[in-house]
């Protein structure tokens, strides 16, 4: 074999070589490889689709449960009562005339998509509502509540129509037409889904009320329909209007009755201009606001100084809530400032409205130059009842006042102050209401005469009074010397008969007046003001029969003066 034969024998064994190495390996390794390549792409794809299903499911499954949550509940029975329960409750606060009706009517279940074994995914329940006399903005609340509950449920037929009007002779000749001649009728239908949650009320109860009123407190709105059916309920899902639905335009363009004149813009009553002494308190400023408030009719105050240093920032404030305005000025300040009151409701609609607040310094009143009046004031009457009870009448012959007193057995006490306008009276609602106890004569700008005192006692005689004297020190009270008695005013019982006969010196006694009777050092300064005599004409008691008399309304037991035991030494 020459050389080149010999090469090329190697040549040719080594191609033999390679390309049966090269099939071997793609029949061998090659293909296995893709082959398992293929198919881990594939269980890729169906792992990735898995998942996807899963993550579809979980998806539906929380669905699932907010429908189930928003479904009437699973017993028919209950149902169907609470669900004509809270239609006839949307009727009533829609205003909707008396006479209306809630009637249950059989519901088509055709297309009602099964489960397995033939079961139904949901059971619908429906309803016919009719009314009469009613106008548009009945049907406007009526709708809008409606689809404010977060339930699965839904109007299938909406009839709106006007009633015919009688002519009679009160009616002929004149036009007839108050816009509340409409009739009604609504069918609506609610679903049940199959796994609804077993409940008792129509509407879920949300968890967190638990946090609120604990669980027994859930458990008791959970099992109790009838405490239920007026709370608004948590929008955990969107209700059934997909979007804010602005029913007013029923209103606005009733095509029954023709347009809805607009209401009037909105605006500010006026606001009187406050003048006031220095260091008096203002009483809040209420605003008043008219005319169209927008959909909600929420307005926001905001109230304000405008020029001055009278009221400072800080010093105006508003009260949404109560729609007033407070004014608190350094003390002594006085001046006079604009305020401004704007008003803005949500939709943007603005009124303004302006008033003055003046601080004057205080006019002194030389009281001098004021008449004594305190001879014409008089007591007219006194009785003792033998009940027990008894009763005085005080008349100021200067000015149109009488001054009633009536004491009970009990011991509390009534004093009124009357105004007479010749054969009428009216009470003085502000007279004394801070301490409805006190007698306090006095008439401010008027006279001079200005006294101020405690009833203790009423008897056939006329009055015994505690003069009250504003610079006078109490004593502190003494503590009771006897283990479990309380303090303060004890409440002897009553007796079983009155007693007949005169009445004595101290006939009855104020027990909650006494108590308030502070005494001084030297007991307090009793004064006898007998029927018929005027004010002017009052005798002090003496100390020491002033001392008896409150000794005596201690030890009846029906008072506990302070201090008497210490007088009393």
């Amino acid at each position: 074999m020459s050389p080149r034969e010999r090469n090329m024998a190697i040549v040719l064994i080594a191609l033999i070589l390679l390309i049966g190495s090269a099939a071997i390996g793609y029949a061998f390794v090659y293909v296995p490889i893709s082959e398992k390549n293929t198919a881990a792409a594939k269980l890729d794809d169906e792992i990735q689709k898995k998942q996807s299903e899963l993550a579809t499911a979980k998806a539906e499954q929380v669905r699932l449960a907010v429908l189930q949550r928003r479904s009437l509940p699973p017993d028919q029975t209950i149902a169907r009562r609470e669900y004509s329960e809270m239609m006839s409750l949307l009727l009533q606060q829609a205003k909707v005339p008396p006479g209306y009706h809630v009637r249950e009517i059989a519901a088509d279940s055709t297309g009602t998509p099964a489960l397995a074994g033939k079961k139904l995914t949901y059971s619908k329940i429906a309803f016919e509502i009719t009314f009469d006399k009613a106008d548009m903005w009945a049907i406007h609340d009526f709708l809008l509540a409606y689809y404010k509950l977060d339930l699965l449920h839904q109007i299938t037929l909406f009839d709106i129509h006007t009633e015919a009007v009688q002519t009679t002779a009160a009616n002929r000749g004149r036009l007839v037409n108050d816009r509340k001649g409409l009739g009604v009728k609504i069918i609506t239908e609610a679903i049940i889904l199959d796994g609804a949650e077993p409940r008792r009320t129509l509407l879920s109860v949300p968890s967190a009320f638990a946090a609120v009123g604990g669980l027994a407190g859930y458990s008791a709105l959970y099992l109790t329909p009838e405490a239920t059916r007026g709370l608004t309920p948590i929008q955990f899902a969107p209700v059934l209007a997909t979007r804010s639905r602005d029913y007013t335009l029923l209103v606005q363009n009733d095509i029954f009755h023709g347009p809805l004149p607009l209401p009037p813009s909105m605006t500010v009553e006026k606001i009187a201009d406050i003048v006031v002494e220095a260091d008096t308190p203002i009483a809040p400023v209420r605003v008043r606001v008219v005319g169209d408030l927008g959909p909600s009719g929420t307005v926001k105050i905001d109230a304000k100084a405008e020029n001055g240093t009278l009221l400072p920032a800080g010093t105006v404030t508003v009260n949404q809530t109560d729609r007033t305005i407070a004014f608190a000025p350094a003390e002594g300040e006085t001046g006079k400032s604009k305020i401004r009151v704007a008003v803005l409701t949500e939709d943007g609609k603005k009124a303004e409205a302006t008033f003055t607040v003046e601080i004057k310094e205080t006019v002194a009143i030389d009281e001098k130059k004021l008449p004594d009046i305190s001879d014409s004031i008089k007591l007219i009457m006194a009785v003792v009842g033998s009940d027990g009870t008894a009763s005085a009448v005080i008349r100021d012959n200067y000015n149109p006042h009488t001054y009633e007193i009536d004491l009970m057995p009990s011991g509390s006490i009534k004093i009124a102050k009357f105004d007479h306008f010749g054969a009428k009276k009216k009470p003085d609602r502000t007279y004394r209401l801070n301490d409805p106890g006190m007698l306090v004569i006095s008439d401010e700008e008027v006279s001079s005469t200005k006294r101020k005192f405690k009833v203790i006692a009423i008897d056939g005689e006329g009055l015994i009074l505690a003069d009250l004297k504003p610079d006078a020190k109490p004593l502190e009270k003494e503590k009771p010397k006897v283990s479990g008695r309380p303090m303060g005013p004890v409440v002897a019982p009553r007796p079983e008969k009155p007693t007949q006969g005169a009445a004595e010196p101290l006939a009855l006694v104020a027990g909650a007046a006494a108590t308030s009777v502070q005494p001084v050092a030297t007991g307090p300064t009793l004064y006898r003001w007998p029927c018929g005599g005027s004010l002017k004409a009052i005798k002090e008691v003496p100390k020491d029969e002033a001392k008896k008399i409150l000794l005596k309304a201690a030890e009846s037991g029906s008072v506990d003066v302070p201090g008497v035991a210490a007088i009393a030494k």
